[in-house]
């Protein structure tokens, strides 16, 4: 397996700090000045002379009250020195001998032991994988309460970081509440494990599921766990035994595995590997996390924040005190995103975790800060390419603006699609929204039987994002034209002027589908990814037999030249379609949880017209003056979704009696404080308090 694979396989703060004001003589004895809302910039902790870095790896660990009495291997990355030191703890089940790139030395240098564990069932540790299920994070929540203080180097504090699969441990294990737990920093996470991961909007996700199951998988059994290997400078005693054992387990597990995959509703089996189901629990923890544009859990990631802030805010008026909350989002997929590519990653986890394992017993601990207290978020603005300060998600200053679809002939667009339609402002639509226009429909048809080549999504960011970002030098990634030709688009005129776009967005779009007969023998593209990743998709064949219309939803910056670059997407079947007159999260009184669809969908009935509310996942963009904004419509988006094998005619209604609308979150300009932008973002990273400015 290649280092890239082996990566890939690895990806595979509204809330309100306490402000308490400093004294003087807190001032002088830490060398620095308060900032003007009582913050104090976290002093340098590092120590006189780096400690040199001690490795122990193939530690077995057992459970006294586990019945099976299942091994679990740890390698240990810690100072060599007598010192008790805090423990930094990542649960994997990507292999702790690939994972050890994230036990950064620098860390373990400055005074921490780095502990790697395989979690059950993976790379050593014995037992079948159940991914992320209550059983693999009570094993972590009891190594961080028990194990870890007992050891002869352990100061009996923790806390858990990593990208994806270890940032999800992090947030999960941090549900289980353990006493020794202080802080964590999980970055690209989902929330959802049903709607952000197996099915977006009722939609199989096949590109990226297919592809982490089967790699997962092989790690685990087609490489010999450490015990059957010769030991090396730095191993404790191997263990066969347990070597041949897990291999057998893990080999055991796979059908199991994959037939998660045909989980088709929402049940328990998603919930107790979701990490919203434990926001409240988290909520008084130090999190520092990060998102990616166009990651694969960026809804996830950003209703992290949203939710668990306004919790933490909620405490702190009832009096509590609760940790810090921050987000970093960047202009990442999910693989650069898990490294923060361009931010200096280590320091930011150092000083993180400096704060809240080594400073906490400070009497300036509240004071402290390390990268700007006035704001918990800082988001890369796309158009704009830089760095912003914030102190919220979503941004209270942001307006719903209002733009509805027409059949109305975009003249200006340069590019063909199949319709060229119009995208008005409600100024421009008249008051009441009533739609002009050549026609009052635009139609999109769909045959699984096809040329493959007219399935829409291959030559689009799509694809580059749901294999993690791993496909980076494919002109289709930064311009979607090609793509659009097979696709319905409805675009504005070139604007007069810079609009941002910063927050969730939504489209309600008015349609009705004529479905024919299902096919019977699935086309050989239908297979394709299932072929790839060595995975039977033939239980999926009756969920994709059922009249269904997969609807797919692109926002787009198109350029003067005519280039098309995508900001973000949405994705909805109609079976899941949501009742168009709850909230939606454009909305007051929107709800995370009440998605009652996803538990008993209902296919939409053949001529019958619908309101569908289809979320856009979250974006940050400024579309510049002389560009146009588009929304682009079409019923696939092969690989990253299973397409349907039922054929479909479908007419999106834009007339005054259905006014199909695009709402989006507008920014005026004049309401962010130019002090907001980042102009020196290698400075500001970099933390102290010669970066704070208020804002």
């Amino acid at each position: 397996m290649t280092k890239k694979r082996i990566l890939l396989s690895l990806a595979v703060l509204a809330g309100t700090l306490l402000l308490l004001s400093c004294g003087s003589d807190s001032e002088t004895q830490h060398g620095a000045r308060s900032s003007s809302n009582g913050r104090i910039a976290l002093p340098q902790m590092e120590p006189a002379t780096p400690y040199p870095v001690l490795e122990e790896r193939g530690i077995p660990i057992v459970r006294p009250d586990d019945p099976e009495q299942r091994k679990l291997y740890v390698n240990v990355a810690r100072p060599a020195s007598d010192e008790r030191f805090p423990v930094l703890l990542i649960a994997t089940a990507y292999r702790r001998e690939f994972v050890r790139i994230l036990a950064f030395d620098s860390l373990v240098a400055n005074g921490y032991a780095v502990v790697i564990l395989d979690v059950m069932g993976s790379g050593s540790s014995e037992g079948g994988w159940e991914a992320l299920s209550a059983r693999e994070i009570d094993d972590v929540a009891w190594i961080i309460d028990n194990w870890i203080p007992d050891q002869p180097w352990s100061n009996g504090k923790v806390g858990m970081y990593g990208p994806s699969y270890m940032g999800i441990t992090s947030f999960l294990a941090a549900g289980r509440k353990p006493k020794h737990l202080k802080a964590i920093f999980p970055g690209v996470i989902h929330a959802d494990t049903y709607r952000d991961i197996f099915f977006q909007g009722g939609i199989f996700e096949q590109q990226f599921m297919l592809f982490w199951a089967r790699s997962t998988l092989d790690l685990s059994y087609r490489l010999p766990p450490t015990q059957l290997i010769s030991p090396r400078r730095g191993h404790v005693l191997e263990d066969v035994l347990s070597g041949l054992k897990a291999l057998e387990e893990h080999r055991a597990q796979e059908p199991e595995v994959l037939s998660w995959l045909t989980r088709t509703t929402a049940s328990s089996f998603f919930d107790e590997r979701s990490p919203m189901t434990y926001w409240e629990e988290v909520a008084d923890l130090p999190i520092m996390t990060t998102a990616g544009w166009w990651g694969i859990f960026t809804r996830g990631s950003m209703l992290n924040y949203t939710e668990i802030a306004r919790e933490k805010q909620r405490r702190e008026m009832q009096g509590a005190m609760v940790g810090p909350m921050r987000i970093i989002v960047g202009p990442w997929y999910h693989t650069s995103g898990a490294f923060m590519q361009g931010l200096p990653l280590e320091r930011l986890h150092k000083r993180w975790f400096d704060w809240h394992l080594k400073a906490d017993e400070d009497p300036d601990y509240r004071n402290f800060d390390i990268l700007d207290p006035s704001a918990q978020v800082i988001l890369y603005v796309l158009g704009r390419e830089q760095w912003r300060r914030e102190k919220e998600w979503p941004l209270s200053r942001a307006r719903y603006e209002t733009l509805y679809l027409s059949g109305q002939r975009r003249e200006e667009d340069q590019n063909v699609t199949l319709n060229n339609g119009s995208l008005l402002w409600s100024w421009e639509a008249g008051e009441g929204g009533p739609i002009p226009g050549d026609g009052a429909t635009s139609r999109i048809d769909y045959d699984p039987e096809q040329d493959p080549s007219r399935f829409t999504g291959q030559k689009s960011r799509s694809s580059v994002r749901w294999s993690g970002g791993e496909i980076f030098e494919v002109p289709y990634a930064e311009d979607e034209r090609e793509n659009e030709e097979l696709l319905l688009t409805f675009t504005t005129a070139p604007l007069d002027r810079d609009v941002e776009v910063t927050g969730p967005a939504v489209l309600r779009l008015w349609a009705r589908s004529d479905f024919g007969a299902p096919c019977e023998d699935p086309p050989a593209i239908w297979f394709e990814q299932g072929r790839a990743s060595r995975t039977d998709l033939s239980p999926l064949i009756p969920w994709a037999q059922r009249p269904d219309v997969h609807w797919t939803v692109n926002l787009n910056d198109v350029f003067p030249d005519g280039r098309v670059r995508n900001i973000t997407s949405g994705w909805l079947a109609g079976s899941h379609r949501p009742d168009p007159t709850r909230p939606d999260w454009t909305g007051e009184g929107y709800d995370p949880f009440l998605y009652p669809e996803d538990r008993a969908p209902v296919q939409p009935e053949s001529g019958e017209i619908y309101e569908y509310v289809i979320e856009i996942w979250p974006a940050s963009n400024v579309f510049l003056a002389g560009h146009q904004i588009r929304i682009d419509v079409a019923v696939t988006d092969y690989p990253h979704l299973l397409p349907s094998l039922v054929p479909s005619q479908n007419e999106i209604l834009h007339d005054e009696e259905h006014p199909s609308r695009l709402i989006l979150p507008v920014v005026d300009a004049g309401t962010t404080d130019p002090r907001q932008w980042i102009d020196d973002p290698d400075a500001f990273f970099a933390g102290g308090k010669e970066t704070w400015t208020d804002f």
